[in-house]
């Protein structure tokens, strides 16, 4: 079965088998996984902050994710580093096979996006995050980093208005 979402203006396909239906799907602790980064701004160099390896990468901490009958839901998440925790808001996704997406609640500070390719480089960033139902226990998606504020002359030079880094995750219940 082949399921496709917009994310941003872009269409992102994901081939899924949904064996549990939305309505069931219980919360829980989720180690999350970014599987493949792309960087639509600087030319590629900031993938590498989010896959330093060029392999998947999980995240440092667990996510808590809440069931469907617990939406809406606010809820702090530990991003991925250099961005530290978040507040997100936790919704019903607005595609119908989006099950629920994430988006900030709250943005946090300015950050050093890259302190060791670039020192002195701080962004605003938000992220949004688009989730679908695997089965029970696992969850497929991206996010959407949202980048602004490329001010200091230490900064990487934008290839587009507009800088976006794509992260491709999964989510597996612990």
């Amino acid at each position: 079965m082949r399921r496709s979402l917009p994310i941003l203006s872009l269409l992102v396909a994901a081939c899924e088998t949904t064996e549990t239906e939305p309505e069931g799907f219980q919360g829980g602790d989720f180690e999350v996984t970014i599987e493949n980064a792309t960087d639509m701004c600087v030319g590629g160099s900031l993938e590498s902050v989010f896959l330093p390896t060029g392999e998947a990468t999980p995240f440092e901490s667990p996510m808590e994710l809440p069931g469907v009958i617990d939406i809406p839901w606010t809820h702090t998440v530990d991003f991925v580093d250099p961005f530290g925790e978040m507040q997100v808001i936790f919704e019903q996704g607005a595609q119908g096979s989006e099950w629920f997406q994430a988006l900030n609640g709250e943005p946090p500070p300015a950050v050093e996006i890259d302190p060791i390719n670039a020192p002195g480089c701080f962004v605003d960033a938000t992220v949004d995050m688009y989730m679908n139902i695997v089965d029970s226990n696992a969850l497929a998606g991206s996010a959407i980093v949202h980048l602004e504020s490329f001010d200091e002359a230490e900064c990487p030079v934008q290839t587009t208005d507009l800088c976006d880094v794509k992260l491709d995750l999964r989510w597996q219940r612990l």
